[in-house]
């Protein structure tokens, strides 16, 4: 497929990997290309909301996906579609993120005071924490590139977090920036911090390194127009198919057939952006690839918005609670303001940290959201605007699967059957990441 840009592209998936595969082929001269899509919109796990205020103002905020960070194919994409940074009441603060035990009523890090996120006097600690920290970084830097393939420490990296911070005795960053960056940086809802893989987090470890000044030391950089807006743009490139009904995919060693109600069309390539177990009924699956995909835990999670009077907004308000605590119970995971609807109601956005399952679900997490604004703030939420579900918002491969090879294996499998895979599963959940693996799935391959 190298440098054949008169190739017909067939692309499933019209999330960020699948809209950054076809805009990295468009340019490198591509113009033969099909996203298929099976929701009603494009931007896959990223989701645009909005709200007209009473005096008809228009307030956007995300429900999905928000990581606008550590990729610069992803900064030139949003320089090239005319989109920008900052939004609302935290657009012009360097440092907004505020982490909380709500369950301890104690502080967890404090970037809008603290530079380093703790006092002074924790900064002895914390150097000596940063210097054992470079050693690793420096030992898993495979990780600073695109995908899993060829790296060798999955037997150190397998672990859960906890067993890997304390076999190594760090005293400050172990507790805190670790367990920050899990949560914030990830954003896939692990119900607790035991659950994540290391490797998972020296991926968004080399992921902020890229651009300090974000995350890092608690900055917060939204997109004005929201995230969701990127890719439609992006889409209005290329021929889309939304809603659309697969119902067979035939490969060949001369073209790959999709097959849908209003019948078939072929073409000389695909690119998977959708997760290989999501259309596996659909596709003359190989052996190897059942196999591969066997092994995909998806986690669900909520995200929400809503109307408060009396709240916090001088920045992100983040509990690390259910990522530290043994227990994961229905709070927020942050609270972000992100506009004045009227004189003292201010228009938040929020994740949850745990998922509960059952009808009353959603009750829940909103009485929850309801309890910690009221005994935290002196706060009330007024209004809940929308509650987004996301069932598959984090994917993971089995731990086993990872020590044996499953990331080498799938990157042997690019090419195969005219196929090639992108999306969260195999750069970490994330528009930064998935963006930077598409565009390198097309500077090897095509």
């Amino acid at each position: 497929m190298k440098n054949r840009p008169d190739q017909r592209i067939a692309i499933l998936g019209a999330g960020p990997g699948g809209l950054a595969a076809a805009e990295a082929l468009r340019e490198k001269g591509y113009r033969h290309i099909v996203v298929y899509e099976r929701a009603g919109r494009v931007g896959g796990q990223v989701l645009t909301g909005s709200y007209t205020t009473p005096d008809g103002r228009s307030i956007v905020y995300d429900l999905g996906s928000v990581q606008p960070t550590s990729s610069r194919k992803l900064d030139a994409l949003f320089a090239r579609y005319g989109l920008h940074f900052g939004r609302g009441i935290l657009q012009d603060q360097p440092k907004a993120i505020y982490a909380y035990s709500y369950i301890h009523a104690s502080e967890f890090a404090n970037f809008l005071k603290y530079y380093f996120g703790a006092p002074l006097i924790k900064l002895p600690a914390i150097a000596a924490d940063v210097a054992k920290l470079s050693w690793y970084l420096w030992r898993y830097r495979r990780l600073a590139r695109p995908g899993f393939h060829g790296f060798r420490h999955w037997d150190e990296t397998t672990v859960n977090v906890r067993e890997w911070v304390d076999a190594r005795g760090f005293r400050f960053i172990g507790e805190r920036l670790l367990a920050m960056l899990v949560s914030a940086l990830t954003l896939n809802n692990k119900t607790r911090e035991k659950e994540v893989p290391v490797y998972l987090l020296f991926k968004a470890l080399y992921a902020t390194l890229v651009f300090p000044m974000r995350y890092i030391d608690g900055t917060y950089r939204p997109v004005r127009e929201g995230m969701q807006e990127l890719w439609k743009r992006v889409a209005a490139n290329f021929e889309v198919v939304l809603n659309a009904d697969i119902t067979g995919i035939r490969r060949t060693a001369e073209s790959v057939e999709i097959v849908t109600p209003a019948g078939s069309r072929h073409f000389d390539a695909l690119i998977l952006s959708c997760g290989f177990d999501k259309i596996a009924a659909r596709i003359d699956a190989t052996e190897e690839e059942r196999v591969l995909f066997t092994g995909v835990g998806y986690r669900p999670g909520y995200r929400g918005a809503f109307i408060a009077s009396g709240g916090p907004v001088d920045g992100v308000h983040w509990y690390p609670d259910s990522f530290t605590s043994g227990d994961a119970p229905p709070h927020m995971a942050f609270a972000v303001p992100e506009a004045q609807v009227a004189q003292g109601h201010t228009l938040y956005s929020c994740m949850f940290a745990a998922c509960p399952t059952g009808a009353g679900a959603v009750a829940t997490l909103q009485a929850s959201a309801e309890r910690m604004f009221r005994e935290q703030y002196g706060a009330r939420i007024t209004e809940w605007l929308r509650m987004q579900y996301w069932p598959d918002f984090g994917a993971t491969f089995d731990p086993a699967l990872v020590r044996g090879g499953v990331f080498d294996r799938i990157d042997a499998l690019q090419g195969k059957s005219r196929t090639y895979h992108t999306g969260q599963l195999l750069s970490l959940t994330g528009n930064a990441l998935g963006v930077e693996f598409s565009y390198d799935l097309v500077e090897r391959f095509f």
